[in-house]
């Protein structure tokens, strides 16, 4: 299946006054504290996720959109 046939789901935009690198990060750090301790792990390993551990910070990437 092709991107251009992929439905749309939900879209949200914000304009923020700051550099992109600071915004991802910020997005990071906001989701990395959402999807941490007990209850996450919990619910990872509930749902039977194969890996519910985080990878490194240092080894992820983000790419902001363009």
């Amino acid at each position: 299946m092709s991107k251009a046939e992929l439905p749309v789901l939900d879209e949200h935009r914000i304009t923020v006054d700051a550099e992109a690198e600071v915004v991802w990060r910020a997005v990071a750090d906001t989701a990395d504290r959402g999807f941490a301790g007990p209850f996450a792990t919990a619910y990872a390993w509930a749902v039977r996720c194969e890996d519910s551990s985080r990878p490194s910070a240092s080894t992820s990437t983000a790419t902001p959109p363009p």
